[in-house]
């Protein structure tokens, strides 16, 4: 038997038996495998919504390819996705459904209280600057 052969017979019993995690699957990989594709276009000047619309779709893909891990590395596909939407979209609203999605179905993560946060950071607005010279200047100043 040819080793090609025996490597496609190796992999077939390892998905019969539930052992596909030893086929590489490995959600950070991938992720950064993917996040490496959207920088490649931003530098040649690709970076809007539809220009990325093969990618966006990817967000999904291995979403669905990790479906039922809860694990804090899946929770950051969707995070970064929804990153993605804040910062380079500048789409707000898609971009906190995402982020309330992770906490959602993300809920024991730290990724969730990352998403937390950073929503909370998005409602509160940007700090409130004092006034110039308010600290300085008194009564009469």
């Amino acid at each position: 038997m040819s080793m090609n052969r025996l490597l496609s017979l190796f992999a077939v019993v390892l998905f019969f038996i539930g052992g596909t995690d030893l086929l590489a699957q490995n959600p950070t990989a991938d992720l950064e495998a993917l996040v490496s594709r959207i920088d490649a276009k931003r530098r040649a000047g690709k970076f809007t919504e539809m220009e990325l619309a093969r990618e966006v779709n990817e967000f999904s893909d291995l979403l669905n390819k990790y479906r039922g891990q809860k694990s804090n590395e899946v929770a950051m596909i969707l995070f970064v996705k929804a990153t993605l939407y804040l910062q380079a979209f500048n789409d707000l609203e898609m971009g906190v459904n995402l982020l309330e999605q992770v906490k959602a179905e993300f809920p024991r993560t730290d990724v969730a209280l990352m998403a937390n946060d950073l929503i909370r950071q998005i409602r509160e607005g940007p700090p409130k600057k004092d006034a110039p010279n308010a600290s300085r200047d008194g009564p009469g100043g």
